[in-house]
């Protein structure tokens, strides 16, 4: 690392009204505003964001993309030049105008929040952590240091990651998310601490860092926590199936299934179930009868018994059927094919082809 040289700004504190009189800043707050505030509503009139999550990552990802953009060509030169942190204590219109579209940024989260996704702003990310950086980037514009901000703006690069898995499911990627994450937000932000108290002009710069540092550990304890349950959940759920495999090597029919007698058929499909189940049992061929004598008897009274209880539950309901034409109401069945639980309405089933029933208007419970 080279030594501290004469370009730096060396000069007194600017005042907070010496800061904001500086023309840059309240057009770039002025810009920063409309532009947010436009990109928020018309993504939600066109809807590009429906639910409450993708909402509140609206602004969350437009303004990690300007960061990382704007920070990119700063930080490449920072890294060319050999890590010469003098590159981080000067001042220009484009570092100001960065950290004033930051502090946008973080205002209009709290402010949009609290009326479009109030139940995703919390006290400690949100209100207490929006208000500090607000705090630090005007420390930063009165010690005209704001290319500090700028250069370590690619520490929002996680952030675009995440932005953009939670708004759109398909494009998530929490390897990508959290590679990038544990490289600039744990490594690098460790070794700018360490550089800042060594060659930064602002002795309480690195002071700043390190408060900064736990809350991207606690950050990423929840990453790793996240993703160790689901890699856990994968796993078992693999070990289920399995083991669920091996012990039967045939699914389960509605015929042979234990419950069946507890089962609500569809009335219509209990007529085709029913039918269809005795002839497959009356109908066996003597090849078939002759390999199932050697198997216990019990087997094919137990079935012979369900097929009963099917029949004798599909008269009493026609005859609930019957009796109740007229009511609205709303019953459970079992899809004939599926073996899934659905809800029917009657009159839905009495103005319907018996061969139509099942498909128009069905829920799946």
């Amino acid at each position: 690392m080279k030594s501290m040289t004469s370009y730096y700004h060396i000069g007194n504190k600017m005042t907070l009204l010496q800061v904001l009189r500086q023309p840059v800043v309240p057009l770039s707050f002025l810009v920063s505003f409309a532009g947010l505030g436009l990109y928020f509503f018309l993504c939600m009139r066109l809807g590009y964001a429906k639910t409450e999550k993708q909402i509140s990552w609206l602004l969350t990802f437009a303004s990690s993309v300007v960061c990382t953009a704007v920070s990119m060509p700063y930080y490449v030169r920072f890294w060319r030049s050999g890590w010469d942190m003098q590159l981080l204590g000067v001042d220009a219109q484009v570092h100001t105008g960065l950290a004033c579209f930051f502090m946008t940024y973080l205002i209009l989260d709290l402010v949009l929040g609290s009326m479009y996704y109030r139940r995703r702003i919390t006290i400690a990310t949100g209100w207490i952590h929006h208000s500090i950086y607000i705090v630090i980037l005007f420390w930063l514009m009165r010690c005209r240091s704001t290319s500090f901000f700028t250069v370590n703006a690619i520490l929002e690069l996680p952030t675009v990651i995440l932005a953009l898995g939670s708004m759109r499911a398909s494009w998530r990627s929490d390897f990508l998310f959290a590679s990038t994450f544990f490289a600039l937000r744990l490594v690098y932000h460790a070794w700018m601490i360490v550089a800042v108290k060594q060659y930064h002009r602002l002795d309480a710069l690195y002071i700043v860092a390190t408060l900064v540092f736990p809350l991207h550990v606690y950050w990423f304890y929840g990453i790793a926590s996240i993703q160790y349950q689901r890699v856990m959940a994968i796993y078992a759920a693999r070990c289920k199936t399995s083991s669920s495999g091996s012990s039967s090597s045939h699914p389960a029919s509605p015929l042979r299934s234990p419950t069946l007698g507890k089962t609500h058929h569809h009335p219509d499909c209990l007529c085709t179930c029913g039918s269809s189940a005795s002839s497959a049992l009356s109908s066996r061929s003597p090849s078939i009868a002759s390999s199932s004598s050697s198997a216990s008897s019990s087997s094919d009274e137990e079935d012979a018994a369900k097929v009963h209880a099917m029949t004798a539950f599909r008269k009493r309901q026609h005859l609930v059927a019957a009796a109740n034409l007229d009511k609205k109401q709303t019953d459970i069945y079992v899809h004939p094919m599926s073996g899934k639980p659905l809800i029917a309405s009657a009159k839905l089933r009495k103005s319907k082809p018996k061969h139509l029933r099942f498909l128009d208007k069905m829920v799946v419970a």
